[in-house]
């Protein structure tokens, strides 16, 4: 859970070519982990969804989800194009971390043992 938190923080920090950024991008990702990542990661182990691609789709979705329920209920009508081409970057880059962090996950889970 810390790793999936930390690499996404310190990516998005790295991008943005400031560190001060990190303690506040670890709380986001922190928060995304917790309350979306790990109820997602006993869904999936429920299921019996263990493959890598399962884990970085799932947690594509995960990162993009908050920020784009925020720009549907603020932005212009969610549905047209416009919107969608206007807010692609965000969600694409949200949705590019979300993944980074489930990859970690799914990793780390895979070499502690806790995926078979």
């Amino acid at each position: 859970l810390l790793l999936g938190a930390l690499v996404p923080a310190g990516a998005f920090a790295a991008l943005q070519m400031n560190l001060r950024i990190f303690l506040g991008a670890l709380v986001v990702t922190g928060a995304h982990a917790l309350f979306l990542g790990v109820p997602a990661t006993l869904l999936y182990r429920r299921q019996g969804w263990d493959r890598p691609l399962a884990a970085v789709a799932g947690g594509f979705v995960i990162g993009m989800l908050p920020i784009g329920s925020i720009l549907g209920l603020v932005g212009d009508r969610p549905s047209s194009l416009r919107w969608l081409l206007h807010n692609f970057e965000i969600l694409g880059a949200c949705g590019g971390l979300g993944a980074l962090g489930a990859a970690v996950c799914w990793v780390t889970l895979k070499i502690g043992g806790a995926l078979r």
